[in-house]
């Protein structure tokens, strides 16, 4: 149905740029808001069923006004001077702007509005150009060429987020904790960082591996420190959750309609990050130094677990009175027995990955993460998978009485966990190895 309203739309030409005259203000924007309707619930769809999208980003309507109808010539008079470049420039897509005073004097006009419905729309819309952009380029028929590219990508994409969470107003600020219930907040903040999931994931991959050598190669730091926003998006995401499942909550101020796609990319990105632990990187100081150090990585080890139940928790609860959630929740439930039997996680999820991040005993967290035994000095993971092969990995699979650090210090070996083979081979794609070029 959604593919044959946006072919009629595209043969009755709303798509396009409208340089009709004798066309009042109002129709014409109707016909704009009609048009990026369509694309944003075509892109949602595409994206929740993981087929191709029938439209491409070659965008060519005016973006619609970020007023209400009755304010329609007050803003073209007053604030766009009744000039169709002068619209262009304030009500220009993120994804196309290519300079930065361009970008900040948007900003700066688009923050001087008010919230509105209006408003919430164009930034949804925006939104939606630069995740489609992500998923064709990304995930599309015709793939990137090695890895070196694909982080070039991730890397150009990134950027656009930020300057689109720059431009948001206040009122709808993703960043801001005031507490309000703004239902097109919680629209923006959840597909924003569904965006950046969709982004990232690439990066929360296991090392790269040589099929012949079979000699692990680490991430670069650009991999890493995406892989880590893939991660911090996930748990934020879900933080944005009540607690315990409330319906009311659900179906009133939440977009409940795409939540089960939400929580299923959250649950994917969770299982990942439990499958292949903290992935090791070409240097030691992106693992030690990275953003606000290991105090950052330890709130994300805390939070995991408390992560996981929570996505459980809300699974089940809705799979009550809707089937789609049920099949989610089965998934799911399954898919958590499995990671956590094969890792060895019922009773030590934070211990498993803890050894990788301890420099030095003092931390705040050690206390309530580590064993005894793991405080005991042992060699850096980062310069051991630069000399060990993954066939010489111990990993897992070793002998429970062989020391702590030999069970815990390679968290990643596909070549010996079967399980993290399967997971990794449905969820990422084959990474070439790591030639030492830099972005």
């Amino acid at each position: 149905m959604v593919h044959l309203a946006t072919s009629s739309a595209i043969a009755l030409g709303i798509n396009l740029y409208n340089v009709d005259d004798d066309m009042v203000l109002t129709s014409k924007e109707a016909r704009c808001r009609l048009w990026y309707s369509l694309f944003t619930l075509e892109h949602q769809l595409s994206t929740i069923t993981g087929r191709p999208s029938c439209l491409t980003n070659s965008l060519s309507a005016y973006a619609p006004l970020p007023v209400e109808e009755s304010q329609y010539y007050d803003f073209w008079k007053v604030q766009l001077d009744g000039d169709p470049l002068l619209r262009q420039k304030f009500l220009a897509w993120t994804l196309y702007q290519d300079q930065d005073q361009d970008v900040r004097f948007q900003s700066q006009r688009l923050k001087s509005l008010t919230a509105n419905p209006p408003l919430y729309f164009f930034y949804i819309v925006d939104l939606s150009i630069i995740a489609q952009a992500i998923s064709t380029r990304m995930y599309g028929a015709s793939p990137l060429e090695n890895w070196v590219q694909v982080e070039r990508q991730v890397d150009f994409y990134a950027k656009k987020l930020d300057i689109w969470q720059s431009r948001i107003i206040d009122q709808f600020s993703i960043a801001a904790d005031n507490g309000s219930l703004s239902r097109e907040k919680t629209s923006l903040t959840m597909h924003y960082y569904s965006a950046r999931i969709m982004l990232s994931r690439l990066c929360l991959s296991g090392p790269g591996i040589n099929r012949q050598t079979t000699i692990v190669f680490p991430l670069s730091r650009l991999g890493y420190d995406q892989a880590l926003v893939c991660i911090k998006s996930a748990l934020s995401l879900i933080a944005n959750l009540p607690e315990e499942p409330d319906f009311k909550w659900l179906y009133a101020y939440s977009p409940w309609w795409i939540m089960l796609h939400f929580l299923m990319q959250v649950a994917i990105v969770l299982l990942m990050q439990l499958s292949l632990g903290l992935l090791p990187t070409e240097n030691r100081s992106s693992c030690e130094d990275h953003g606000k150090g290991n105090d950052d990585i330890w709130e994300i080890l805390v939070t995991i677990p408390l992560a996981c139940q929570k996505v459980l928790r809300w699974l089940r609860s809705v799979a009550v009175v809707d089937q789609t959630w049920q099949r989610g929740s089965r998934m799911c439930d399954d898919l958590f027995r499995r990671v956590t039997s094969a890792k060895q996680l019922e009773a030590r999820v934070l211990q498993c990955f803890a050894p990788l991040l301890v420099t030095d005993s003092s931390s705040p967290h050690a206390s309530e993460l580590l064993s005894p035994s793991s405080t005991e000095p042992h060699s850096s993971p980062i310069n051991a998978h630069s000399s060990t092969t993954a066939a010489e990995n111990p990993g897992f699979q070793s002998d429970p009485d062989e020391p702590y650090k030999q069970k815990y210090l390679f968290p990643y070996n596909p070549l010996l966990y079967s399980d993290a083979t399967w997971l990794s081979s449905i969820l990422a794609p084959e990474r070439a190895p790591n030639t030492g070029h830099n972005l």
